[in-house]
């Protein structure tokens, strides 16, 4: 069906093009230019809602976050992001600040508190 209407369209595309007429720019929305800030999650300081919506427009673009340990800060290239279950995955201590970050050894996964916990 698919293929038969893409087929249509393009016999039909001259006549169509002729009927063209200019959409305008009253209701029409603007985002802002994506740039490399934008990649940066940033755990300690947004919602684990937020950063999973930025995962899910952004991953493709490549993300990454800081990691400080050992007093040193790191960077961190994110390749895969996923909520964690409270009730099955591994719980992270009350004394991990949002941004802190527990290493499940046994899971291979990098467990890290949002903002909102």
């Amino acid at each position: 069906a698919g293929g038969r209407l893409l087929l249509r369209a393009l016999r039909d595309l001259p006549r169509l093009m002729t009927a063209a007429r200019s959409q305008g720019g009253e209701g029409a929305t603007y985002a802002p230019k994506v740039t490399a800030d934008d990649g940066e999650l940033r755990f300690e300081a947004e919602p684990a809602v937020q950063i999973l919506r930025r995962y899910r427009v952004l991953a493709h673009r490549g993300l990454h976050t800081f990691i400080a340990s050992a007093g040193r800060v790191s960077k961190v290239h994110v390749r895969d992001l996923r909520p964690v279950d409270p009730a099955t995955g591994p719980a992270l201590p009350s004394v991990v600040p949002p941004g802190g970050f527990i290493y499940c050894t046994h899971r291979q996964i990098l467990v890290v508190r949002t903002a909102d916990g």
